[in-house]
């Protein structure tokens, strides 16, 4: 027969081995969602979240889409200033 002292201590290993990993993934799951709804890095095909206006775009300095990197180039970094135009 076992101890009851030992079956307690497989108890809590067993329960800590299943606690530990749900607790981790609810945590990645939590990131994700908090990632999303705070207006995170679009993807270059995602849909744009400021209707092609990257001017004041609150996800302009993270925003990987192919405009945006372009309005950064233009403004020299500056987020949401006005491109310079080009004097000829």
């Amino acid at each position: 027969m076992t101890r009851p002292g030992k079956r307690k201590k497989r108890r809590a290993i067993l329960a800590a081995a299943v606690r530990w990993p749900l607790a981790g993934g609810l945590a990645l799951l939590a990131a994700r969602l908090l990632g999303r709804s705070a207006g995170g890095p679009l993807d270059p095909d995602e849909k744009c979240i400021s209707q092609g206006l990257c001017r004041g775009c609150r996800a302009l300095g993270a925003c990987r889409s192919p405009q945006a990197e372009l309005f950064r180039q233009e403004t020299g970094g500056r987020l949401g200033d006005a491109p310079e135009r080009r004097r000829s």
